[in-house]
């Protein structure tokens, strides 16, 4: 289970979004700022393989909704997702905690963040 807030770092700087909702399977978060709103979501489900394997699977995404400045009349959004799935193995349980996929997830932001920045995009 995760807490009622989630840092991730953006540019170096840190972003703290709270929790706004939860329910069994997944939570998500969100910060408002002036320029913008940032929401994460984290999902986790469960299903069987053609082999009759229960398989974990875990999506983490990052929604920067950016507001129009004029002269612009169109905002823009920025979506970063990450999954990865599982076999379980006996215990039922998955060998990847949700902290090790939030600390790839930061890891695939910040190449973002790089390949963004060197390109120009």
């Amino acid at each position: 289970m995760l807490g009622d807030t989630l840092t991730v770092t953006i540019n170096a700087v840190a972003k703290t979004l709270i929790k706004v909702n939860q329910d069994k399977y997944s939570a998500e978060y969100r910060l408002r700022e002036t320029d913008g709103v940032y929401t994460m979501n984290v999902r986790h489900s469960s299903y069987s393989n053609g082999n009759g394997q229960t398989v974990d699977r875990h999506n983490v995404e990052l929604i920067h909704d950016l507001y129009a400045v004029a002269p612009a009349t169109v905002g823009i959004s920025h979506k970063s997702y990450l999954t990865f799935s599982c076999l379980v193995r006996t215990p039922r349980r998955c060998r990847r905690t949700t902290s090790w996929v939030l600390q790839r997830f930061s890891q695939v932001r910040s190449l973002e963040s790089l390949l963004t920045t060197s390109l120009n995009l």
